[in-house]
């Protein structure tokens, strides 16, 4: 029977408070950005790296002491590593194994960038009587500078568009306007990227 307390954490994962407040300050100090509280806890929960509540209460130590700063903006908190303590990523490396500081740091770089494009993005689904249109806008501040719309069968499409539209809005802009240019050469090279 396993022990509750090590339930969802994987095989190489953090089972210690300390580790974990170590591999928090990691993450924060390496994106060098506010980062969401519910995207920093899920970059280390998602692979297994601890579970829930170790990492809840390693964060709020963390803050208790002043390690980590949360912010409210816009109905959502954020976390920052106090500037007092950003040099702390250097330090980490050497107490928090390689693939766990990995894994956490690419998926918290995942979800920072995820977070950002929907941002720089609006995507809107109505329904019609032919279906769903989904109209997907890329925005520079007050200005589009990309609009699509597409009109899609069901409403489980029209979320699957919406989503990988927010995931790599770059790549439909720029294949966009690669098409438009009469670039097909480009074209071919993206998708060679998006395959590796």
């Amino acid at each position: 029977m396993e022990n509750a307390f090590n339930v969802g954490i994987e095989n190489g994962g953090l089972r210690n408070i300390t580790d974990i407040k170590m591999l928090i300050s990691y993450v924060l100090s390496s994106i060098g950005e506010p980062m969401p509280k519910s995207d920093l806890i899920r970059s280390i929960i998602e692979d297994g790296l601890a579970n829930y509540f170790d990492v809840t209460e390693a964060l709020s130590s963390l803050t208790h002491s002043k390690t980590v700063i949360e912010k409210e903006f816009d109905g959502e908190t954020y976390c920052e590593i106090s500037p007092e303590e950003s040099h702390l990523a250097s330090e980490i490396e050497t107490s928090v194994p390689f693939s766990v500081r990995e894994k956490a740091l690419n998926t918290a770089v995942m979800l920072t960038s995820h977070a950002r494009n929907a941002k720089e993005t609006d995507v809107e689904i109505f329904k019609s009587d032919n279906g769903y249109t989904v109209t997907c806008s890329v925005n520079n501040k007050d200005e589009q500078l990309f609009s699509v719309s597409l009109l899609v069968a069901d409403e489980l499409q029209a979320n699957f568009v919406k989503d990988n539209f927010i995931k790599n809005p770059e790549l439909v802009y720029s294949g966009a306007l690669a098409l438009l240019a009469g670039r097909s050469e480009i074209i071919a090279d993206m998708i060679d990227r998006t395959k590796n």
